[in-house]
């Protein structure tokens, strides 16, 4: 009987292995062009689970590489941004708010009665 054969895996000794090939934008992180890892189960049916859990992880890892990677894809088509200076004093200004100022904010936008229905709705918890 011939059983279907499970994605990213090989059968040797009755053991499954996970393998996977290396892209070839990625390999100059890995030492081989091939990653070989032992599912440590004879079962077909976990060996897909496993197999798909590792197949995850590395696309996953992979992909988080290629954000990463200084060589933007499609960064000669970028425009390049005026430069815009930012005041130092304007940040400075911008964080003086006090703290009463900033609660008043808060009651005009969310209502006068916002604080005391908290309240009530704390206190029957």
């Amino acid at each position: 009987m011939l059983t279907k054969r499970v994605r990213y895996t090989f059968n040797r000794g009755g053991y499954y292995y996970f393998t996977r090939r290396v892209p070839t934008d990625l390999q100059q992180h890995y030492l081989c062009p091939r990653i070989v890892q032992g599912l440590n189960t004879k079962c077909s049916s976990t060996a897909k689970t496993r197999a798909l859990v590792a197949a995850a992880k590395l696309d996953e890892y992979w992909s988080h590489l290629r954000m990463t990677d200084p060589k933007l894809m499609g960064q000669h088509m970028l425009r390049s941004a005026p430069t815009v200076k930012i005041d130092s004093n304007a940040s400075a200004a911008i964080s003086s708010i006090s703290l009463t100022e900033a609660l008043q904010t808060y009651l005009t936008i969310k209502g006068k009665h916002f604080m005391r229905l908290q309240r009530e709705r704390v206190s029957t918890l």
